[in-house]
């Protein structure tokens, strides 16, 4: 590789049901959104729970067992639960796209534009999550392509996820884990292979990498979630395992945090979309 040539782009995910499973993709379109197009479109929360005051996203991490599986498709209008290897989905969502436009969400505490789904949607949810009083909403065109709310740089929940296979790598084999700690954990947006030490990520912060034609900043480093601790295939919580690599230690405000990859957005037109695909060469911008 040139020095020029930070890696490859070996995987792309994208998560239609926020805090779901992924699906993985050989191409995806970044969108002026600054992420993935039918990425966290559809959101699950508490209706119990006023969103102005309180955060009422469902952490579905905490539903793995009932979601264990399942795997999920879908775009802007639909969302589908499929299991193993079927064509068939379990479940198909619609929601009215004639529904009026609230603030329902408050997601980790960014109150995106959304649509509520629907009373059949909130049926089939609370079934499957065990949650009386759960609900699905599905965010506008609009607040996904950032034509309204903050700009993609100044988002709370960011737009991308980035994670090297080197660091997976390196956490599985100094924590002795099993295969399912995979990439998986960590619920990237594009995973990067290339000849990367552990923890390099975290010196891209402020700076760009192109993919194809795309643009894409780093802004910050992603402080491990406790959810990636445990293992939604067997339940065994491994906890901060990013702890034992001083690579992956960052100061926020003022203390020491474990971290694993970093945000960022990718920097595209409104109104536009650039195709990334596997394979497709890391370059430094």
């Amino acid at each position: 590789m040139s020095r020029e040539t930070e890696g490859q782009l070996s995987n792309i995910l994208v998560y239609p049901l926020s805090g779901g499973p992924g699906t993985e993709l050989n191409s995806g379109f970044l969108s002026s959104g600054g992420g993935l197009l039918h990425d966290r479109t559809w959101v699950a929360y508490d209706s119990s729970i006023d969103p102005t005051t309180a955060k009422n996203r469902l952490s579905i991490k905490r539903y793995g067992r009932q979601l264990s599986g399942l795997w999920l498709g879908g775009g802007f209008d639909s969302l589908a639960m499929y299991r193993g290897d079927s064509t068939e989905p379990v479940v198909q969502l619609h929601y009215n796209p004639e529904a009026p436009v609230q603030q329902l969400v408050n997601e980790f505490g960014e109150l995106p534009e959304v649509r509520d789904a629907g009373d059949t949607a909130a049926e089939q949810i609370s079934s499957i999550l065990g949650v009386r009083s759960a609900r699905l909403a599905v965010k506008t065109n609009r607040w996904l392509l950032a034509a309204v709310g903050p700009a993609p740089a100044e988002r709370v929940v960011a737009p991308l996820h980035i994670v090297t296979q080197a660091s997976v790598d390196a956490l599985q084999e100094v924590g002795h884990l099993e295969e399912d700690y995979d990439f998986n954990r960590f619920r990237p947006s594009l995973v990067f292979a290339g000849n990367y030490e552990p923890g390099e990520e975290q010196s891209w912060i402020g700076r760009s990498l192109k993919i194809g034609n795309a643009t894409i900043h780093i802004t910050r480093a992603t402080i491990r979630c406790a959810a990636t601790g445990r293992s939604s295939y067997t339940g065994r919580n491994h906890g901060d395992v990013p702890k034992l690599f001083k690579a992956m230690q960052q100061m926020v405000d003022g203390k020491s945090e474990p971290v694993m990859g970093v945000y960022g957005y990718a920097e595209i037109a409104p109104g536009s979309t650039e195709q990334i695909k596997v394979g497709m060469e890391v370059l430094a911008a």
